[in-house]
Formats: structure tokens, sequence, C-alpha cells
């Protein structure tokens, strides 16, 4: 290794190393006195409210409280500030106990949803995981949701809140693609241990603060799949088996463990985001009405047939594709125009929601958040300002209940 090389090692190591200590120091600055994790606390329902929610009395919800608290159902409920307090964990098997009907239980079917831009800088990650996160929240529906970053950047596990520990004993989409094909490889060495396949998927998943929604991270070596794929198109001049390994190696394995999954890209073609297109049922396209951003995303729609006419499914798999305007700046009246050709131009395969540029997106993915995780009395320490938190939730509430009615027709494989 040259000098050079050398010196660029050093680097990288230091700054991923500071990256990861000021990822630590955030969320150890989330726990509280008491040693409760805020982002749990500020997710977590009083007594009355979480009564409501189960359809019951406030007394009635008492009575079951104890009873679930006797059989072992739910763990000590929260007591502070001079309150009780139900975590999601809580609300989920109360719920699960009281048999309250959820989303699964009339519905079936898990729909795949490529959330992809060729524009870099549209927010499409974040846009990704704030909607995730809006549906996973709903204790009516309880949805499971899985977040698949298939975007070497890996930034989508910043917003997880989870503990990754040792990242390098960690599974990707992309080991679990590879699999058996890297013979020195950490998923060898657990396959070599008898270790199966769909043990070493399940595992490759991370919970995170909401007890429904999990994630797959990615990490920047997931970038070799790419060079793997096209080495495997020099040698047979066909590489389609490489573009069905997300859908057979992973995602078919999950499926019935969950009630959505979103898969998250980066803004490339390449066999990576090609494996993406064959597993999915619907396309979200983020973009920010802003007239090169547009420009762009035209020219990624007008190119979107070609791809899928070279996948394996040749597109037949896609039931939905839908543009979803994010960023709209609201308050200047900048974006009106922009905005209106949007709508102009695509028509049908617009969502008439918008979600408005708010700087709680931005104080939140600073303390490794979504905007969910805030809450108006964190709002001095955070620097948000209530007003601009309240909109960021309820736009992108808005966007979430209409992206949800049209993803309700499309049936997951």
């Amino acid at each position: 290794m040259t000098d050079l090389l050398a010196k660029l090692a050093i680097l990288g190591s230091e700054i991923n190393k500071d990256e990861f200590d000021r990822l630590e120091a955030v969320l150890e600055q989330s726990k509280t006195t008491n040693e409760i994790d805020q982002l749990i606390l500020n997710h977590s329902i009083p007594q009355s409210e979480a009564a409501k929610i189960c359809g019951v009395s406030l007394n009635t919800f008492k009575d079951k409280v104890k009873e679930a608290l006797a059989e072992g159902v739910i763990p000590e409920v929260v007591y502070t500030s001079g309150r009780y307090l139900y975590t999601l964990r809580h609300m989920h098997a109360l719920m699960d106990w009281m048999k309250i009907p959820k989303w699964s239980d009339t519905n079936t079917g898990c729909p795949v949803a490529d959330v992809q831009n060729q524009k870099g800088g549209t927010g499409k990650s974040t846009t990704l995981f704030s909607v995730a996160t809006s549906i996973a929240l709903d204790l009516k529906q309880r949805r499971r949701v899985l977040v698949v970053d298939l975007d070497p950047q890996g930034s989508l596990r910043n917003f997880a809140a989870a503990d990754y520990g040792n990242t390098a004993k960690m599974l990707t989409s992309v080991d679990l693609m590879l699999g058996e094909l890297e013979p020195e490889s950490y998923y060898a060495s657990l396959a070599d241990m008898g270790y199966e396949h769909s043990e070493l998927v399940q595992s490759s998943v991370i919970g995170t603060h909401i007890p429904n929604l999990d994630i797959i991270p990615s990490f920047p070596s997931d970038e070799r799949f790419s060079a793997a794929a096209w080495e495997e198109y020099a040698k047979t001049g066909d590489m389609n088996d490489f573009l069905k390994l997300l859908d057979t190696k992973v995602l078919s394995l999950l499926k019935p463990h969950y009630d959505l999954i979103f898969v998250d890209t980066g803004p490339h073609t390449n066999p990576l985001v090609w494996n993406a297109m064959e597993a999915s049922d619907a396309v979200i396209v983020p973009v920010s009405p802003r007239k090169l951003d547009w420009k762009s995303t035209c020219q990624f729609i007008e190119e979107l047939p070609n791809h899928f006419y070279r996948l394996p499914s040749q597109g037949k798999n896609i039931q939905m594709l839908k543009i979803m305007v994010v960023n709209y700046d609201d308050e200047q009246s900048r974006d009106l125009d922009m905005l209106n050709q949007i709508k102009d131009k695509s028509g049908k395969w617009l969502l008439n929601c918008v979600i408005k540029r708010s700087s709680a997106f931005e104080i939140a993915s600073r303390n490794y958040r979504t905007i969910f995780d805030l809450k108006k009395s964190d709002s001095a320490n955070l620097h948000c300002p209530p007003r601009q938190l309240s909109k960021a939730v309820d736009s992108l509430r808005d966007a979430t209940r209409e992206l949800l009615l049209n993803l309700a027709e499309v049936e997951g494989r």
C-alpha cells in the first residue's frame, strides 16, 4: 500500500469513528435520569388515552392491566412524573392479548415498495423512513413494517435508534444475496457453523425503538454486489439470476412476517437498484419542487420503462407508481408554480398530498431521529419550533394516509 493510500485508510477510519462516536453521544443524551430511553417515553401513552385506544372504559382498562400483569403478558407499567405511561410494547402486547383487531386480521399479502429517484438530494431516505414510522405508529392498524436499505451509503441505519453493536458481525441484504458465492465471508463462516440461510435472514433484521418497525441496514461494502453481477455477465452474457437475488434470497423469506416492506436504493443505475425493481410491487418517486430536480426526475421516469424491460420480469411485477412531492415550501410560495407544473404533467401519477418543508426534519435527522420521535416539550433543547414540528407531522401523516389508500390496491406477490 502506498503512503497516500495508507494515510487515506487512516483518515477513513477516523471519520467513521467520529460519526459513530457522535451517534453514541446523541443516543446517550436521550437517556433520562432513571435510565428510561427518552425515545421510548416520547411514544408512551397516558392511561386514559390507552383506555380510549383500546375502546374500553378507564376502569375496565385498569382491570385488564392488572390481569395482564398477573399473567405476565406485559412488564411493569412505567410510572414517572406522577402518572402511568404505557410504552408501544405495552400497547401492542395488551391489544393483541385483548384480541383488538389489527390490519393483518382482515388483510393478507405484503406489498414491496421501492422508493427511488436517480436525482440525489431529494430527501428520499428521510421521506422513506418517516413514512414507514408513521405507518408503524398507527396502533389501530399495528402493521408490521420492514425497511430494507439497499443504498450502500447506509444513512437509514442512523434513523433507527438501534444498538448496532459490532457492525462487523452484521449481515446486510448484499451479504445474504451473495451468500455462498463468497467462501471467505462472515456469512460463510456462520453457514459452516450449521446455521441455515433462513436463520441468517431472520438474524439480519434489526429491531428499532418502535416494536413493529424493523430495518436491514446497509454499509459501503455493499457496493461489491454490482461488481459481482457484472463479473457474472462478463462470464455468461447473462445476469438475470443475479437480478432475482433480493426477492428469492431475502424478501421471499421475510414477507410472511410483515405487512409492508419498503426498499431504499441509491441514486444509481446498477444491478443493486435493478434487484429492488425486480423485487417490488410498487415504485414511489419522491421529488422536490425545484426546476432542476423535476427535470432530472422527468428524465428518470422516462427511462424507467427501458430499465424494467431489461429485467427478468420485464416490469410486469409493478402494479403502481406514484410521484410524491417532498420538501415543499409553503411559506414563501416560491414552489407553487413548480408544484402546479408537476401536477399538470403528472396527473394521476401524482399523490395530491405534499410533504412540506420544515426545519423539524433537519433537526430530527441531526439527532438521529424522525420527526415523530420529537415532542414539543423537547423543542427548547433541540431548537425545534413547535409550529415547524406540527407542520412536518401533519403533512407527513396526510401524505402517508393517501399513499396507504393507493397501496391498498397493490397485492403483494
